[in-house]
């Protein structure tokens, strides 16, 4: 494959597996894609998208007949310079903007299925998804969205001063970090609230809140809806 490929494709819920020579992008258009990697497992929605990484073996599924935007990456269209920041499969949050040129694609894709115009879009989307890859603090907090974490914390990580770096993380997310990391952690929640039988005060210590009250606020906050009605209508 030497072309950028997009397609809107129905993700069975039957468990897939496969590996192939090409990276990947999945974002889910109605409900969600459960995706594990011998890494990482991860659950995307309507607020983020699925990286995989060439090569990277990985299973997935979803509810039944439930469509996805899938765009495949030839290893000729990703910049050299990009090379080590793609070579791990991870789940990008995405912002109004970001949705925005998803839905724009999806519907250039649905109505003419060869547009060439499309693939234009695709590169402001790659051009975003490595920004978010390259961030040190971003990768930070991805990995320890759990814990407290502080902007002066974030800010010394990029070499920044605290105001330069809320108005700099604002540009690359669409998001204040705080915001960023409240969504991060109820995207993390979500994920738990349909794969385990963990109680709603086991999920809220796990993706990093001292009081489920806390968690239970922001997750309505967020998601207009309880946790327990988020489990109770995704099961």
């Amino acid at each position: 494959m030497n072309k950028i490929n997009i397609n809107i494709v129905e993700i069975s819920k039957k468990i897939n597996s496969h590996n192939h020579p090409y990276a990947q992008i999945v974002i889910p258009l109605e409900s969600y894609v459960y995706i594990q990697t011998n890494d990482e497992d991860f659950r995307i929605d309507n607020k983020s998208l699925g990286f995989i990484a060439p090569n990277c073996y990985h299973r997935y599924r979803s509810k039944s007949g439930k469509k996805s935007l899938v765009i495949n990456i030839p290893n000729n269209m990703i910049k050299k310079a990009d090379m080590d920041k793609l070579k791990s499969s991870s789940k990008i949050l995405i912002d109004e903007r970001i949705s925005l040129l998803i839905k724009i694609i999806s519907q250039e894709i649905e109505e003419n299925p060869d547009s060439e115009s499309v693939k234009y879009l695709f590169f402001y989307l790659y051009d975003k998804i490595i920004e978010r890859k390259k961030s040190k603090s971003i990768e930070y907090i991805n990995k320890y969205y759990n814990q407290d974490i502080n902007i002066t914390q974030l800010a010394n990580i990029e070499h920044y001063n605290v105001n330069y770096y809320s108005e700099w993380f604002k540009k690359q997310t669409g998001m204040r970090p705080r915001d960023y990391i409240q969504k991060l952690r109820i995207e993390k929640a979500k994920e738990l609230l349909i794969t385990t039988n963990y109680s709603i005060t086991e999920i809220s210590n796990q993706v990093g809140y001292d009081h489920s009250s806390s968690f239970c606020r922001v997750f309505k906050l967020l998601e207009t809806m309880s946790p327990t009605d988020y489990r109770n209508l995704n099961h």
